[in-house]
């Protein structure tokens, strides 16, 4: 099943979603797909500068972050 997230709320006031203080709000954030397939883990799949010979890059999702003991809920809007 794919989704997409059109919205994410985040609290600059809480630090919600951020592990280490950035300048600007947007500098925290990489563009992911989710993958899962049970309600306890999901997988990141990261758009990151990934190597492609010496000093060339090309931003790609190659990158996968897991997260474990988490709790994923899908919602249906109509």
């Amino acid at each position: 099943m794919d989704y997409p997230v059109t919205t994410l709320n985040v609290s600059e006031r809480h630090h919600a979603y951020f592990s280490k203080p950035v300048e600007r709000v947007p500098d925290a954030f990489w563009l992911a797909f989710s993958a899962f397939n049970s309600p306890d883990w999901i997988e990141f799949i990261v758009n990151r500068p990934t190597p492609v010979a010496d000093g060339i890059s090309v931003n790609h999702y190659s990158e996968s972050v897991w997260v474990e003991s988490c709790k994923n809920t899908l919602y249906a809007v109509e």
